[in-house]
């Protein structure tokens, strides 16, 4: 009986030892796991990449617009001391305030500053063909928001 036991045990074992090594053979995975997987990926970035875009480009009209009233308030500051509205003046003394015109982080291009026919400053950009109005008469545009 005893040897009978220890027949019956090292049966068992081999059995297992089999099954361990069939089911470790196959340890990839499948072409339809991996087709899930890609499918799932590409929903999330369907989902979550025009949410960034968004942000980004948010975050460049905010940066826009923190310039745009800085711009504005050196321009008040401008035409209080100078009593000037003469456009190409006020770019020089920006320019020695800040070392370079600033420019949109929105599309790279220059600000236009102006004065308004009551010498209020309107400051803007252009996009596309489009102005983009961050100071109307000297006051932030609300619309951005």
């Amino acid at each position: 009986m005893y040897n009978h036991n220890i027949h019956h045990e090292e049966e068992r074992v081999k059995s297992y030892i089999k099954t361990y090594r069939k089911s470790t053979k196959h340890r990839g995975f499948t072409l339809l796991e991996i087709i899930a997987v890609i499918s799932l990926l590409t929903v999330l970035a369907s989902i979550t990449v025009p949410s960034y875009i968004n942000i980004v480009e948010n975050q460049k009209k905010r940066a826009d617009l923190a310039t745009a009233l800085q711009l504005a308030q050196m321009a008040k500051t401008y035409y209080i001391e100078k009593k000037d509205t003469d456009q190409g003046k006020l770019k020089e003394y920006i320019i020695k305030n800040y070392e370079e015109f600033p420019k949109s982080k929105y599309n790279g291009e220059e600000f236009d500053i102006s004065f308004d026919t009551n010498n209020k400053v309107n400051v803007s950009v252009t996009k596309d063909g489009e102005k983009i109005e961050f100071v109307i008469a000297g006051k932030e545009n609300e619309e951005l928001e």
